[in-house]
């Protein structure tokens, strides 16, 4: 057992990548999956997108500063390269919960 971060499967290796991303305000250093330099949220993120299959999907509970933060291209640039299917939950998991897919 090992955390993300360090695991290195193939990419294209899950049809569905599913967790709690992390949250910090610093990076990690990881050569393949984060040369655009994301903090550690957008870099687990970004790694998932990786590690799923085309069409998989990548489920994870983030904050709504991951989506609505003024610059997002990095990340969408980062995931146009394959079509994935996101189910993000965006809120206080004690009160008005609510899922969006797309």
């Amino acid at each position: 057992i090992a955390g993300f971060e360090t695991v290195d499967y193939e990419d294209n290796f899950f049809d569905a990548v599913i967790g709690n991303v992390p949250f910090g305000d610093f990076k990690l250093y990881d050569r393949k999956h984060n040369a655009m330099e994301f903090k550690v949220h957008d870099h687990f993120i970004a790694k998932s997108i990786d590690h799923v299959r085309p069409g998989g999907i990548v489920a994870v509970i983030t904050t709504k500063g991951t989506l609505d933060k003024q610059n997002t291209g990095q990340l969408k640039v980062h995931s146009t390269n394959k079509q994935v299917n996101f189910l993000v939950f965006k809120g206080n998991l004690s009160a008005g919960n609510y899922f969006s897919y797309g």
